[in-house]
């Protein structure tokens, strides 16, 4: 929530004219004012449609009082405030609150380029929530130098709580923030992103609440757009994140009955929100590295004064203490920072501090992403696409019903990033559809050493190249697979369709001895529950949709409502039934040669 207050020392230029130099912007202001500015910085503005503007930050020593008069809801022209002005920089703007995105710095070889982003949280400033108190600010002063070829950039949103009379939600300024995203990453007309360059999301506060949301919206969205975002989204940053809620008592008694409360009552812990975006997020992070930091250190709670400021001045408690600023996920880092809520995120750059131990662990995650593009720039979808040649055309009812995944669209559906869309092919028939993974299901792929829990289950009867051709395609899916096959048990096969040939441990044994399986799970369910599920681990299930049990039951239904799920093909030329089938028909030949 809201930091300790700051008196307005920083403001954001824009409009400025491309060319424009530090020294020409300077210039504008007195002589006596020039004499306070402590640092500035200069960069592209990030807008596709004036991409020849540029964007400045000023911090002064302090306030100067020739910009006291400056709205901060809407900021001004400069020179209605300074007075005579040059005529080429006449329009720029003057601002404080800092809404939309403001580049930090240019980066010089856009081919390279990590774009990290940073969000503050409700109540929180956007520039200042990550500033100190002796005017330097980490994003803009110092990690750009220490982090070489980074673009980092802010973002700034409407966060006051007190005296607001907005009803929106965190789930709304999270549309905002994707909306104006897309923006940012498309360069040309055609109305899909083009750049191709990492992105790295930081949050403090409620601020890694909306970065979680905005990686869950564009997880669940068929959108192409939202996929090419999400496809190169490499890592999540959180300060003092309260993924468990936070206690917004204290702010509760001051806002209650207006437009703002529901806003703050999706922060509490036990909120619907809270738990629905756990759970979202817990679906859709297949490929996303996590840097989390926490607090060691109270927080005086945020109070409503008279005139219905929001300031830190109640009783001091723990905001975001570890075990809800924390994951615990395999592929999270996890710091801890010796500051409370308000300062985690202020970070100074000297000896001992923990700038250093962020930027590290920072700096590897941006090492990790330059390195991943050239396997993420590849059409991810061709990746799964040439899978499914070898394997054979994979169907699905649900494509067969939709009319939009025909052949005349296959070029557009084909570009970038593939959301789970259908693909027809030449060679095979009009009918069959081949997929690259049912709608909604994003595949991200996992950085190296992550092990992506993949399951599979069936009879295995008679156990033929097919099923082999079956849990090569599963292993083969995703990078560093860790495939789990289950074996449904003789009770079981006898409930859903009839007797097996061979035994459970038999079918098991033989499962077990294939190469591409890497853990086999004995006597398990035809039918798949959420408790099954959450003590393996699962992560995604590859199925055939014309499967043994389909006929009966969907026992895939939770897991593809759940958008963890991929169909693999099915070899057409060899079943267990086929098998079967052949002995009976020449059972009198096999007597003969027995």
């Amino acid at each position: 929530m809201a930091s300790p207050v700051l008196s307005q020392r920083t403001y954001r230029l824009s409009e400025i004219p491309g060319g424009t130099t530090i020294e020409e912007i300077r210039q504008i202001f007195p002589l006596h004012l020039r004499d306070t500015i402590q640092f500035q910085s200069l960069a592209n503005a990030l807008d596709s449609k004036a991409p020849e503007k540029q964007v400045s930050t000023m911090t002064f020593k302090m306030e100067p009082p020739l910009l006291a008069s400056l709205p901060y809801d809407t900021g001004s022209l400069l020179c209605a405030l300074i007075g005579d002005v040059d005529n080429k920089l006449s329009q720029i703007w003057i601002d404080a609150h800092f809404h939309g995105f403001t580049a930090l710095n240019d980066a010089v070889n856009e081919n390279e380029v990590v774009d990290i982003i940073a969000l503050t949280g409700l109540g929180g400033k956007a520039f200042a929530s990550w500033q100190c108190y002796d005017g330097s600010m980490w994003l803009r002063d110092h990690l750009p130098t220490d982090i070489p070829n980074s673009r980092v950039s802010i973002y700034g949103y409407s966060s006051d709580v007190g005296n607001s009379d907005s009803t929106s939600t965190l789930s709304e300024m999270t549309k905002s923030f994707v909306l104006d995203l897309l923006e940012y990453r498309k360069l040309g007309p055609n109305g899909h992103a083009t750049k191709r360059n990492p992105l790295i999301l930081m949050g403090h506060s409620t601020g890694g609440l909306i970065i979680k949301d905005a990686w869950c919206q564009t997880a669940e969205s068929a959108s192409p757009r939202l996929g090419d975002i999400q496809h190169f989204i490499f890592g999540l940053v959180f300060f003092g994140t309260p993924h468990n809620g936070m206690s917004v008592a204290n702010i509760l008694q001051g806002i209650t009955g207006q437009p703002s409360e529901n806003l703050v009552r999706d922060i509490e812990p036990g909120a619907t929100y809270i738990k629905s975006l756990k759970d979202r997020f817990s679906r859709a992070t297949a490929g996303l590295s996590i840097i989390s930091c926490y607090e060691l250190r109270q927080t005086p709670q945020s109070i409503f004064r008279p005139d219905g400021t929001l300031v830190r001045s109640g009783k001091s408690a723990m905001n975001a203490p570890e075990d809800s600023a924390c994951l615990y996920w395999a592929n999270e880092v996890r710091l801890p920072i010796n500051k409370n809520h308000s300062m985690i995120a202020k970070l100074a750059k000297r000896d001992g501090s923990a700038y250093r131990m962020v930027v590290s662990s920072l700096s590897q995650l941006v090492a990790a992403s330059r390195m991943a593009v050239p396997i993420r720039y590849k059409d991810q979808a061709s990746q799964i696409r040439n899978l499914s040649n070898s394997f054979g055309a994979i169907t699905s009812p649900e494509a067969l019903e939709s009319e939009k995944y025909s052949q005349s669209e296959d070029s557009a559906i084909g570009q970038g990033h593939s959301s789970g869309h259908a693909w027809t092919s030449p060679s095979v028939k009009k009918k069959s559809i081949m997929l690259t993974a049912p709608p909604r299901l994003e595949f991200n792929q996992p950085y190296a050493d992550l092990k992506l829990r993949v399951y599979v289950h069936g009879a295995w009867d008679m156990f033929h190249y097919g099923h082999v051709r079956f849990l090569e395609f599963a292993k083969q899916a995703f990078p560093n697979t860790h495939l789990v096959v289950g074996v449904i048990g003789d009770e079981e096969m006898r409930k859903v369709k009839s007797p097996t040939v061979m035994s459970s441990a038999e079918r098991a044994e033989v499962v077990r001895s294939c190469r591409h399986v890497d853990e086999v799970i004995e006597n398990c369910s035809a039918i798949l529950i959420p408790e099954f599920v959450a003590k393996l681990q699962i992560e995604y299930f590859g199925y055939n949709e014309e499967s043994l049990f389909a006929a009966t039951a969907d026992p895939y239904k939770f897991l593809k409502l759940q958008v963890k799920a991929f169909a693999i093909p099915r070899t057409q030329t060899i079943s267990s039934a086929d098998i079967v089938s052949r002995i009976i028909t020449n059972r009198g030949l096999f007597k003969r040669e027995c």
